[in-house]
């Protein structure tokens, strides 16, 4: 292997490992996100489960659950799309 070939493998490499930092700073923030809206769905689930509170008022909290975990679905995609899955 001459010099040349040599810089490019290592060029290759920089750009992988490159890549792959952007990943996992991408795989992070889709963590932080899943998190927070997991956080939300605790403290929804958690308040209807003790509710006394009027069905309406329940109704609300479960459409709101059933909307966070739309956010959440989304995210997964978005995090299959980085990892190559479906």
């Amino acid at each position: 292997m001459n010099d040349v070939e040599a810089r490019d493998e290592l060029d290759q490499l920089r750009e992988q490992i490159r890549d792959l930092e952007r990943r996992l700073r991408e795989v992070s923030a889709i963590k932080h996100e899943i998190s927070n809206i997991l956080m939300g769905l605790m403290g929804h689930t958690e308040l209807l489960a003790n509710s006394t509170e009027p069905p309406e008022k329940s109704r609300k909290r479960a459409k709101l659950i059933y909307a966070q975990c739309q956010r959440i679905k989304e995210e997964i995609k978005a995090l299959a799309k980085l990892t190559g899955g479906t």
